[in-house]
């Protein structure tokens, strides 16, 4: 699924999921509604699981992860969005910047695009970093 066909739906469901069990009859709820884009946030222990068991048994439900607070959840949500991934495909490392991207810092254009020269001069320390270990 494509950012386009996203931004079409207009409506993402934000889903609290306090049981594994429960993720994946909550998607084919939303898929039956016609809703096939879903966030699951990391407020619970379940969030990791219920992404992965949703990934698997409904490939058609894009699926993402919200309310990453720490570092260690943001690579509970990596790994889970690697288990299904090839290893090439896989996120291997990662940087958690001070701040957002933005089109104000000039990093993002105002259609929100990357600016990947931008992103280089003013990154390139942590990007250094990452090939370095």
């Amino acid at each position: 699924m494509n950012t386009e066909s996203i931004l079409k739906q207009r409506l993402i469901c934000v889903a609290v999921i306090e049981q594994p069990d429960d993720a994946v009859p909550l998607a084919e709820a939303l898929l039956a509604g016609g809703l096939n884009v879903m966030e699951v946030t990391f407020r619970t222990s379940a969030a990791a699981d219920s992404i992965a068991r949703i990934r698997k048994s409904l490939p058609a439900v894009a699926i993402g992860a919200g309310t990453l607070l720490a570092a260690e959840q943001v690579q509970r949500a990596v790994d889970a969005a690697n288990a299904d991934l090839a290893r090439v495909e896989q996120v291997k490392k990662f940087r958690i910047l001070p701040r957002p991207f933005g089109i104000d810092t000039g990093e993002l254009t105002p259609t929100l695009k990357v600016k990947r020269r931008v992103i280089a001069e003013k990154f390139g320390h942590e990007i250094e970093a990452m090939y370095r270990e």
